[in-house]
């Protein structure tokens, strides 16, 4: 029979309660860190270890008058996760009575672990000097100790200063809504929010909203296009979601149960992604939107540890309600119920509004980068934001591998099969061949001794001498994938860890996407407009119109270059994006239609004085694709170039020119 978890509520001094509780973790003794002031005079102590090894965490509220009480909560696991949130419902606690003695616990107050008042609705939004309780419908508590939470409300501010689904902090930034939709690709609306989440670093996050808050509203409003760059400066993110789908329901974008990413203008991860395969969740495909009431993770952005709410409950198996926690890809992990029962209301289902989680959790055997890019940055689609760039080459995956996996490899199969069948999955083998050396110890304190490092046919590496070999190489891939011998290397891939412990084999839960291109552009010609290659040109014949024509599946950019004369002179008229404009006669695949078309004109008088002669010149374009592509083995392999400029070919024209 599975072990109960016991929660304890200690009434300083005597009075004793014991309570069933399968979410949240009991009381148990422990040295306390330096308390944390709580924002209404009381202090939260830190999550702490005791003598046993178990991590709890406690609340003492002092008075003037009188200690009221003492809350903690353990688990038999040393890793568990602490919630805070927010009821769609009000109620009325019949539990410990909270700091300001009032018991009516508002749909807008922020809820955290011991079953304590976080914050009331009117301490969020103390900065603007509301007296409404305005609901509450996302939170991300980022600095306990700083008080800086970022949220939105139900309702619009009355003296209209903020809508609801704007992102607003307790520093009084306010990010607009439309701002968030900046990089998507529809008109400007104000969407709703339902949830969000901040991703990176922490401090750099709180940089990030001292600025939002000293920017104003205004200047986010007036200059949307500013906060997905301001984001990428910062190097953070914001995760979040909508009430309304986008652009309409009929030709959606993106639904309101879809995880977005504000920097990205992409969707970082489908509602059909979320949940179980067994549940019908996904439009137009498998029938239903569930929404996302509320969305949570750790602050790198791990998919694997989103946890989540939906706006409509399901009957099936398995089976959940708006009000539960649920864990991507693997359904129910906390109930309503459980959530607020030490509150002890008149009712089991409040519903949930707001998530946020501060995650204590072992990681995973897992691949986190191919080709420097992160998991969390490459799209369902297998493409690498912001660009949707391909991968090609040879590629570099990195992952953690912990102490107790006894072996590993990366396996991959052909999308278009999944799921697929043993004979349908290849391990990515690194043969002798190949004369891959790493540096490793040399057994006087450096790292100058050499290891010729390889898997076997299968592609299984041993784990323990990888970890060693990361003591000399920390950066040392999982593996390195030569894609231009995958069975099709233009073609969409799964790919994922597996690994073994104790003779029994497991499997990576997130398949990662990998969209391939090894083919240079295509069908490249140039030539000019008027007149012939290899002409005769005159003063008269200057501007010269370019024309071109070129493909390819993930084209990026291309460029004309003009040269010639005695002494050389060059002329380079630098680079143009397939979407620096939507005249220029180019797209993501190139040329737009089957022919030549104008590019744009190039001028023999753009050179140096001294280089223009009766002589040839000679006009090249340069052409380049999307791909992220790596270097071969290349021994150390302390030097493994990544280059992100993609695969490129060129053509070029001659004439000859009279002054």
């Amino acid at each position: 029979m599975k072990k109960q978890k016991q929660t304890m509520v200690a009434i300083l001094l005597l009075s004793v309660l014991t309570v069933t509780l399968t979410c949240l973790p009991t009381i148990v003794s422990a040295t306390p860190l330096t308390p944390v002031e709580w924002q209404d005079g009381g202090k939260l102590k830190n999550w702490v270890q005791d003598q046993n090894g178990n991590f709890v965490a406690d609340l003492i509220k002092a008075q003037t008058d009188k200690v009221v009480a003492l809350k903690a909560y353990k688990e038999e696991k040393p890793t568990h996760d602490i919630y805070f949130f927010s009821t769609e419902e009000e109620f009325i606690t019949q539990g410990l009575e909270p700091p300001d003695g009032n018991p009516i616990i508002s749909d807008g107050d922020l809820l955290g672990p011991g079953c304590v008042v976080f914050a009331r609705n009117q301490k969020l939004l103390a900065i603007f000097k509301t007296e409404r309780d305005l609901g509450l419908d996302a939170a991300d508590v980022i600095d306990v100790e700083r008080f800086l939470v970022a949220f939105s409300t139900e309702l619009d501010d009355p003296q209209g200063r903020f809508t609801s689904g704007d992102l607003l902090a307790t520093n009084g930034a306010v990010i607009p809504n439309l701002a968030l939709l900046a990089n998507f690709n529809i008109p400007r609306a104000d969407l709703g929010m339902d949830a969000i989440h901040f991703i990176g670093d922490k401090g750099k996050i709180i940089a990030f909203l001292e600025y939002a808050a000293e920017k104003g509203r205004d200047f986010w409003r007036e200059n949307p296009d500013r906060l997905p760059a301001m984001l990428k400066e910062y190097d953070i993110d914001v995760w979040f979601s909508t009430e309304g789908t986008a652009p309409t329901p009929e030709a959606s974008l993106f639904l309101d149960g879809d995880l977005l990413s504000a920097r990205m203008g992409k969707i970082v991860i489908a509602h059909a992604d979320l949940l179980p395969s067994s549940v019908p969740a996904g439009i137009p495909d498998r029938g239903v939107d569930f929404g996302l009431d509320a969305a949570t993770a750790d602050r790198s952005g791990n998919r694997e540890l989103i946890h989540f709410s939906t706006e409509i409950l399901y009957e099936g198996r398995p089976s959940f309600t708006d009000g539960d926690v649920l864990f991507f890809d693997n359904g129910l992990v906390c109930t309503n119920e459980d959530l607020v029962r030490c509150f002890e209301p008149n009712a089991d289902e409040l519903g949930l509004d707001a998530l946020s989680l501060a995650v204590r959790v072992e990681l995973k055997p897992q691949i986190t980068h191919f080709n420097q890019v992160s998991v969390s940055e490459i799209s369902a689609s297998g493409l690498a934001y912001e660009i949707e760039q391909p991968f090609g080459q040879w590629i570099q995956i990195h992952g953690y591998i912990p102490d107790d996996v006894d072996e590993f490899r990366v396996v991959y199969c052909n999308a278009s099969d999944w799921p697929c069948t043993e004979s349908e999955i290849d391990g990515i083998e690194v043969v002798s061949a190949q004369n891959w050396h790493v540096d490793t110890d040399d057994g006087m304190g450096g790292c100058t001794g050499d290891r010729h490092w390889y898997s076997d046919a299968d592609g299984w590496f041993n784990a323990s001498n990888y970890r060693a070999l990361r003591d000399c190489t920390s950066d040392l891939p999982l593996t390195m994938w030569n894609s231009l011998t995958a069975p099709d290397p233009d073609g969409l891939y799964i790919v994922w860890l597996q690994y073994r412990r104790d003779g029994i084999e497991y499997g990576e839960s997130y398949n990662h996407y990998i969209q391939l291109d090894n083919t240079r552009p295509e069908n490249l010609a140039v030539a000019p407009k008027e007149g012939a290659i290899c002409g005769e040109f005159t003063p008269d014949d200057m501007p010269m119109m370019v024309q071109g024509h070129f493909n390819d599946t993930h084209f990026w950019w291309y460029k004309l270059v003009l040269y010639g004369g005695d002494p050389l002179g060059i002329e380079d008229y630098g680079r143009i994006n397939h979407y620096d404009s939507l005249t220029d006669n180019v797209g993501p695949e190139g040329t737009t239609g089957p022919g030549m078309v104008d590019l744009h004109k190039i001028d023999i008088n753009n050179l140096p004085a001294k280089s223009i002669d009766d002589c040839a010149y000679t006009v090249r374009l340069w052409t380049w694709d999307r791909t992220i592509r790596g270097n071969r083995f290349d021994a150390p392999n302390d030097d493994r170039p990544i280059w992100f400029g993609g695969w490129y070919s060129w053509t070029a024209f001659t004439f000859d020119y009279t002054p």
